[in-house]
């Protein structure tokens, strides 16, 4: 089972590094601005169960329990995305910002 879940855990890996290279900034660019728009983020866990499909499937984390424990907080899914992805804060907001943002507009 491990070798598995080590198996996963690589291949979400390389996906996450294969879009960071495709979405990274020119070298020399501004850092872009941190996405937290209050409407976006607005009722997130009032509406966690809904939302947490979606999630799980656009952030390749379906075998995650810790993603569900959020319960669609936003201080604890950030930390849940710095910890699993190997992002910075402002990455994780800017991630999940524009996820928001996209999903909110479906």
């Amino acid at each position: 089972m491990s070798d598995k879940r080590d198996e996963h855990e690589a291949t979400i890996e390389a996906a996450m590094r294969e879009r960071s290279a495709v979405e990274a900034p020119p070298p020399g660019s501004a850092p872009p601005e941190t996405v937290r728009s209050e409407d976006a983020w607005a009722g997130l866990e009032a509406d966690w169960q809904h939302v947490m499909p979606y999630l799980r499937a656009d952030f390749s984390a379906s075998e995650s329990e810790e993603l569900e424990a959020t319960g669609g907080n936003a201080e604890r899914l950030l930390a849940f995305l710095e910890e699993r992805y190997r992002l910075t804060r402002r990455e994780a907001e800017a991630r999940l910002g524009e996820w928001l943002e996209r999903f909110r507009g479906r």
